[in-house]
């Protein structure tokens, strides 16, 4: 008897996790290899390496189907143009391409109605109702939005330091943090560095854990990024609500590194949403992003409308 496996990518901001599953989603192999945000990345190199390992995984097993939940899919036109791009390279196979946040959506709630907040390098909503259909907020990138995600909490930490140097306060715990990040001996060389060394989203949003640690040390300035960033998700929660059919109490989970420090921002996330009478039922995530990706392969049956 030939068993079948499948395939599931979570192409994040940060990184790509790939996994090879069977039907009872056992864990048979994993990779992970750099970002593949297909807006910020060269994702045709990216798309290469997860060709390559894909390629590695059927020499070995009886591949069925493959799912790819990518960061920047963010229209039918970007996903239906990937699909046919794997579907052609891989004719005999079952190919599904969505949203990242979608592959989190799915791996969270293994297919319940509910929603998901998600808050890595960016941030974004994302609930499938009781007829089926998803919605999303925010997931607008760095420069358009990506409110409470990694790197807005890093770019306000750093917001911090510059208001603290303008003040003349030129070493204060902030400003030390940050010029020590940055490799600096004055803060006045920031913007250059920045601008010479390329840095990117993802390196700013590698401050948030610095942030968080001042926050838990008693810097009550980096405790409100962390509070103001529980608004901001909660906000993304309250707009994915308020345009489906939702059950009440309504099934929320998360996903994303910001929830290592949820105990930050705990508080001022659900007060907003209380505040706006959503009732919850606050779950723990059931499966990650690359296990979803691959659940809209295996519950093949089970259709999305947008993914």
């Amino acid at each position: 008897m030939i068993l079948d496996y499948y395939i599931g990518v979570d192409g994040g901001g940060s990184k790509t996790r790939i996994v090879l599953l069977d039907q009872n989603l056992k864990l048979i192999r994993e990779n992970e290899i750099e970002a593949s945000n297909l807006v910020s990345t060269d994702y045709r190199e990216v798309l290469n390496k997860i060709n390559q390992i894909i390629k590695e995984y059927q020499h070995h097993y009886n591949i069925r189907g493959i799912g790819l939940g990518m960061a920047g899919i963010d229209s039918e036109q970007e996903r239906s143009r990937l699909e046919r791009k794997l579907a052609a390279t891989y004719p005999d196979k079952e190919v599904r391409v969505c949203n990242d946040g979608v592959a989190s959506l799915i791996g969270g709630l293994n297919y319940q109605t509910g929603i998901l907040i998600n808050a890595g390098t960016g941030s974004i909503a994302v609930g499938i109702d009781r007829e089926g259909t998803i919605y999303r907020a925010g997931g607008w990138d760095y420069l358009l939005g990506d409110e409470g995600s990694g790197f807005w909490i890093g770019k306000k930490l750093i917001q911090r330091a510059i208001v603290d140097y303008d003040r003349g306060i030129v070493d204060s715990i902030i400003v030390q943090t940050v010029k020590k990040f940055f490799r600096l001996t004055s803060l006045s060389a920031l913007v250059t560095v920045i601008h010479q060394q390329g840095i990117n989203k993802e390196k700013i949003a590698t401050l948030a854990p610095l942030a968080a640690e001042l926050a838990e040390g008693g810097e009550q300035r980096a405790g409100e990024i962390f509070k103001r960033a529980g608004k901001e998700l909660a906000v993304l929660v309250e707009r994915v609500y308020r345009r489906g059919k939702f059950n009440t109490p309504v099934v929320l989970t998360y996903n994303g590194s910001i929830f290592k420090s949820f105990s930050l921002f705990r508080d001022s996330f659900f007060h907003y949403l209380q505040s706006k009478s959503i009732i919850l039922n606050w779950q723990q995530p059931q499966y990650p992003a690359e296990i979803g990706a691959a659940l809209i392969i295996i519950q093949g049956n089970r259709k999305l409308q947008s993914c």
